[in-house]
C-alpha cells in the first residue's frame, strides 16, 4: 500500500519529481476521502478535540458498567431479573501519535453527572492582558426524574 504523487516545488527536490512514498504498517485506512486511524477505546467516544499548543487530543467516553448494590432501587425483585446498568462518563487526555491514555478524569456518576459538551477556548490571561491561554473547557448535566430538582444543575 502506497501513494504516489508529483511534487510541484519544495526545498529538497525539484519541480516535477515523482515521488513514492509507503504507508506505516498501522491501522490506517486509504479507501476514505482523508486517510484515518482507528483505535479501539473500549468505550462509546461522545466528544474528540484537538488542543493545539500540546498537541494531545482530548475525548469524552462512556462505558456501560453495573450498578453497586448499595445504589440499586429497594423493593422486592424476584426471579431472572437483568443486571442494572449505568452509563459513567470519563475524560481522557490522549498523547500525539500514539493516541495513549495520559491522564483520566470520572465525573460523578453516582449523581447521575453525563458530559454534553468539549470544547478548547481561548480566554485571556488576569496577569498578561494580551495573551490568550487554551482552556479545556466541558459542559456537563445532571440526569434527574421528574421528581427530583433537575432546573439549573450542571457544570462548565
Amino acid at each position: 500500500d502506497g501513494v504516489v504523487m508529483i511534487a510541484d516545488k519544495g526545498r529538497d527536490r525539484p519541480r516535477g519529481m515523482l515521488k513514492i512514498c509507503t504507508l506505516p504498517d498501522i491501522a490506517a485506512t486509504a479507501d476514505a476521502p482523508w486517510p484515518l486511524r482507528v483505535k479501539h477505546t473500549g468505550a462509546t467516544v461522545h466528544h474528540i478535540s484537538y488542543h493545539a499548543s500540546t498537541g494531545c487530543h482530548i475525548a469524552i467516553v462512556s462505558r456501560w458498567t453495573d450498578v453497586p448494590p448499595d445504589r440499586r432501587p429497594e423493593g422486592a425483585y424476584e426471579g431472572n431479573v437483568p443486571p442494572l446498568k449505568e452509563e459513567r462518563f470519563q475524560l481522557q487526555l490522549l498523547a500525539p501519535y500514539t493516541l495513549e491514555t495520559i491522564d483520566t478524569h470520572d465525573f460523578d456518576y453516582e449523581a447521575g453527572e453525563h458530559a454534553l459538551a468539549l470544547a478548547v477556548c481561548h480566554l485571556k490571561n488576569t496577569r498578561q492582558s494580551d495573551v490568550l491561554m487554551p482552556f479545556i473547557c466541558i459542559g456537563t448535566g445532571f440526569v434527574n426524574g421528574e421528581s427530583d430538582f433537575a432546573r439549573a444543575t450542571g457544570r462548565i
